[in-house]
């Protein structure tokens, strides 16, 4: 391993002297707000935001002056995710750290460092679940140890603070027999300092105990300090405590007594989805009318272009067809189909992958510069047809977005002004499940409008039930709302 530059490990004494250190800095940060003391961390002191690496980029400055101010503005817990673009998230996080230690404005001691391991991309000798297409997950002790150590080596690090294992009910299922070695390899980087704490990630612990993917607190791996769970899950316990007696989600999550974690804080199930809370940071003022606009004119050159396309290669019996399909068929018939971007998102790769099959059999026709150039243009215009699709389903969800605020809005009035998502965090931290909660910003701007709920007065409890009813009576009304066609008509 290279040299440590960040040796050592979060203490009590140096987390309680970061948030000290803060208080004088930030005076308005309110203590309950801001940070907590799991019993289950040996007396650290954690914030209640987390800041993942998942959004940072070394090509974009901003989200490394992001996560450099979320450093310095109060928030000392560290959510590592790695995947096939680690080394270059965790180099430009490693110049972050370096810089703020060697200025003296952070210490290792202060930071907690949070691994979550598990998925990876297939290119490793060791046994794995193939999980998605392209997506593996692996219990094995050489795949994590080689994760571990990769991860050490490019922070500069000689101990993490938090060994997280992802959806660990995928190895209860198919790779039972690495649990026991899990096990004693946990035992054995803890006794030589490279690992603290343990902890869980998973999304079924409302699942039914009769199905294989419920998570048994009592059958994973050994003792747990750390449990990660996404916080629409909270949405199930209200509804369960509102129609059924006996213990709730949170109820035997407080009883095991470990740190919790949150993640997916911006985001609610609706029609079993997930749907993306967050809308535009500066919502255009008329309501996508002129994405609108251009998305049509886009449209329109696209289908004179086919026309053209069709004239051109005429001659070696080319027509549109299911197998290469129009794009402006294709967008007539799929234009309402997406409700926000999160799950347009989810659907491009199918709709490249279809839309594909169109420009690959015409570059293979084409034999004449008429035909190429005119293939050329059919792409660029497709291209700019699908990022103006995708910018317009963004501001119609806008419009989705403030239809929901003003119903929130009228029942808890004190919040009015406040973006969904700074309101979604504050009804996470007011209570005491989960202890934090884990953000991943773009740029300064979405982290400033974050951290606001440090100092703003948290929602009493009483209040929740009347707000969770009246939040999922307004998303159930989403799908209500009918945009007109965003092909309203085709010109000549």
């Amino acid at each position: 391993m290279a040299s440590v530059l960040l040796s050592g490990t979060a203490t009590p004494e140096g987390t309680r002297e970061y948030f000290q250190y803060n208080q004088r800095r930030w005076p308005k940060y309110r203590a309950p707000n801001w940070y907590c003391q799991p019993a289950a961390l040996g007396g650290l002191y954690c914030s209640r935001l987390a800041i993942s690496n998942t959004h940072l980029d070394p090509v974009r400055p901003g989200t490394s002056m992001a996560m450099r101010d979320a450093l310095l503005s109060g928030i000392n817990v560290i959510v590592l995710h790695v995947d096939e673009q680690h080394k270059q998230r965790l180099g430009a996080l490693k110049q972050i750290l370096l810089d703020l230690n060697q200025t003296g404005r952070i210490r290792r001691t202060q930071l907690i460092f949070v691994l979550s391991l598990g998925f990876h991309r297939p290119a490793n000798a060791w046994p794995a679940v193939a999980t998605d297409p392209g997506l593996h997950w692996s219990l094995h002790p050489r795949f994590l140890q080689a994760r571990i150590d990769e991860v050490m080596e490019w922070l500069s690090l000689d101990c993490i603070d938090v060994l997280q294992i992802q959806y660990p009910e995928i190895g209860l299922e198919f790779m039972q027999p690495y649990g026991l070695f899990l096990r004693q390899n946990l035992a054995q980087w803890q006794a030589a300092g490279r690992i603290r704490f343990f902890g869980i990630c998973t999304a079924q612990l409302t699942t039914h105990q009769t199905r294989w993917q419920a998570t048994d607190f009592d059958h994973l791996y050994g003792p747990r300090q750390v449990l990660q769970f996404p916080a629409n899950l909270l949405e199930s316990d209200f509804r369960f405590q509102r129609d059924q007696s006996g213990a709730t989600f949170v109820a035997s999550i407080r009883a095991a007594q470990v740190w919790t974690i949150s993640f997916r804080p911006f985001k609610n199930l609706y029609n079993k989805q997930l749907l993306l809370l967050a809308g535009n940071i500066e919502p255009s003022l008329d309501q996508g009318a002129s994405v609108k606009a251009e998305l049509n004119h886009y449209y329109n050159l696209l289908k004179q272009q086919e026309k053209i396309i069709l004239d051109l290669f005429a001659g070696q019996h080319f027509r549109f067809s299911a197998s290469y399909p129009a794009p402006s068929a294709y967008l007539r018939q799929y234009q309402n189909h997406f409700y926000d971007v999160l799950v347009f998102d989810q659907y491009a790769p199918a709709i490249h992958h279809h839309l594909q099959k169109t420009s690959n059999q015409l570059a293979l026709l084409m034999n004449e510069s008429a035909q190429r150039f005119a293939v050329e243009r059919f792409c660029r215009l497709l291209n700019k047809l699908l990022a103006t699709w995708r910018r317009l389903i963004a501001e119609l969800w806008q419009k989705r977005i403030d239809f929901t605020k003003e119903r929130i809005y009228q029942t808890d009035p004190a919040y009015a002004g406040h973006p969904m998502t700074l309101c979604s965090l504050l009804y996470l931290l007011s209570t005491d499940i989960p202890h934090t909660v884990i953000i991943a910003v773009h740029d300064t701007r979405q982290l400033s409008q974050l951290l606001q709920a440090f100092s703003l007065d948290l929602p009493a409890t009483s209040s929740h039930w009347q707000t969770v009813r009246a939040t999922e009576e307004a998303v159930s009304q989403l799908g209500q709302i009918q945009d007109d066609d965003i092909i309203p008509g085709e010109t000549a």
